[in-house]
């Protein structure tokens, strides 16, 4: 099977219901306005990006939904700032969210941050707050109505989260549109970063766009059909290590230029850019977990079972897979316990933010029709590109 690669290009963040509330040093003002911030996100597969492209939606977008249609990932806050036009320090808030529903399910965060005035504010920000140290932002141009520069520190190499940026915005009355209905118009907001807060009103709506700031690497795990019938292969956690040796990239800093515009606020040609430089280097304090179903392992079968991490564009050349399983025979029985099987790596080609490269692994015997005990009981992990 052929090494799989291409451009994820960018998913889209049903950001509904911006509500934005008070818990700054400032709260003895008597002029700051008080708004309830609400974002709802969708969901998309980075492989699946063309396949799902909606007219709706920018080029390249699909939505969130879509893009983790397996199930939401457990992280994600947002940490969002409201900047006015010119140099002013923007407010800040710290997006955390609640799953609500089941099919689908339903992501929305909120906030609590005290805005100055009624009028046109801008919003930038980022996700997973969780996976970065510290951030900073600047206005571009001296301007926050012409873009923002953000300055991400701390961020480990190798992560199992999708580590993104807003590229776009829509104010909207509410929350009830979809985000790919023709109304919104969202493949018009693409470099658009401005919201209006209303007087008299204490929520503010709004939906976002999202751009992917590192690259993917997407595993497919499945069984043998024939091994299958023999054994039964639980996976207990998956964990992906750098294999660089001693030039090993531990951490990254991240600058991100966004210059509003009527396109792509990334793109080199608006003036946009992502910069990733080393931070640290040296053996990482964990591994990136891509799962850890210790507690009720993943059967694995022949139809192939997704995992996803995200590494630093330029940072790690080679990389090292371990799947720790237990093996069952066809009738339940655990033979082999704690076992794991390690896989060295290296993508074949140089990747940048936004990239995914797919790989294969199958479990198989050894020797698939001359078996011994030992052959059966101890698969073979082979990553095929």
């Amino acid at each position: 099977m052929k090494h799989i690669g291409h451009n994820i290009g960018r998913f889209v963040i049903v950001a509904a219901a911006l509500m934005l509330a008070s818990c700054s040093e400032e709260d003895t003002r008597t002029d700051l306005q008080q708004h309830r911030v609400h974002l709802v996100l969708g969901q998309q597969n980075f492989s699946d990006v063309d396949d799902q492209q909606t007219r709706a939606l920018p080029e390249g977008f699909v939505t969130y939904s879509d893009m983790y249609a397996a199930g939401l990932p457990a992280y994600a806050q947002i940490q969002g700032y409201l900047a006015k036009a010119g140099n002013e320090t923007p407010a800040m808030g710290l997006f955390k969210y609640t799953d609500t529903g089941s099919d689908p399910i339903v992501r929305s965060w909120t906030t609590n941050v005290q805005v100055d005035g009624i009028g046109k504010y801008y919003l930038y920000g980022v996700m997973p707050k969780e996976d970065i140290n510290s951030i900073s932002i600047t206005p571009y141009n001296n301007d926050y109505s012409k873009g923002a520069v953000l300055t991400l520190n701390g961020i480990d190499a190798i992560t199992p989260n999708d580590l993104c940026v807003l590229v776009g915005v829509r104010g909207a009355d509410d929350a009830s549109k979809a985000i790919t209905d023709d109304a919104l118009a969202m493949n018009t907001r693409l470099g658009k970063f401005d919201i209006d807060v209303e007087a008299g009103k204490t929520e503010t709506f709004a939906y976002l766009l999202a751009d992917h700031i590192f690259c993917s690497l997407h595993f497919r795990m499945s069984v043998d059909a024939e091994y299958s019938k023999l054994r039964t292969i639980k996976v207990k956690k998956l964990e992906l290590y750098p294999a660089d040796g001693d030039n090993t990239v531990k951490t990254v800093d991240a600058t991100i230029t966004l210059v509003a515009s009527n396109g792509n606020p990334l793109a080199a040609v608006n003036g946009g850019s992502i910069v990733v430089t080393t931070a640290s280097t040296g053996t990482p304090d964990n591994p990136a977990t891509l799962i850890d179903t210790t507690d009720e392992p993943l059967v694995l079968t022949t139809t192939p079972k997704p995992f996803r991490a995200c590494f630093a564009p330029g940072s790690i050349h080679k990389f090292k897979l371990i799947t720790h399983y237990d093996v069952y025979d066809r009738k339940g029985n655990l033979i082999r316990e704690n076992q794991t099987a390690e896989n060295m790596f290296t993508p074949t080609s140089a990747m940048t933010p936004g990239q995914e490269k797919t790989y294969n692994i199958l479990v198989s015997p050894t020797y698939l029709y001359s078996l011994s005990g030992e052959d059966v009981d101890v698969p073979n992990f082979e990553i095929i590109e």
